[in-house]
């Protein structure tokens, strides 16, 4: 039997999704209700702690490119 998208749709409507009480525990669900949405500030914040991150790594990476190895 092949399952027509005006059969699914209505399979769904007849069988609402359980409330939320009966749901699962979802960590998105609670971190959105104890810490509130990723916003603005959130990414910017995150912008200005990776960029020493990123910077102190090309800088580190100097010291074994330019290394000289006596390889003979």
């Amino acid at each position: 039997m092949v399952l027509k998208v005006r059969d699914v749709i209505e399979m769904r409507a007849r069988d609402p999704p359980p409330p939320k009480s009966q749901r699962p525990l979802d960590l998105d669900d609670v971190l959105v209700a104890e810490l509130g949405q990723f916003g603005r500030y959130q990414v910017r914040v995150l912008a200005l702690l990776a960029l020493p991150c990123v910077l102190l790594a090309v800088a580190c990476e100097f010291v074994f490119s330019a290394a000289d190895i006596p390889y003979r």
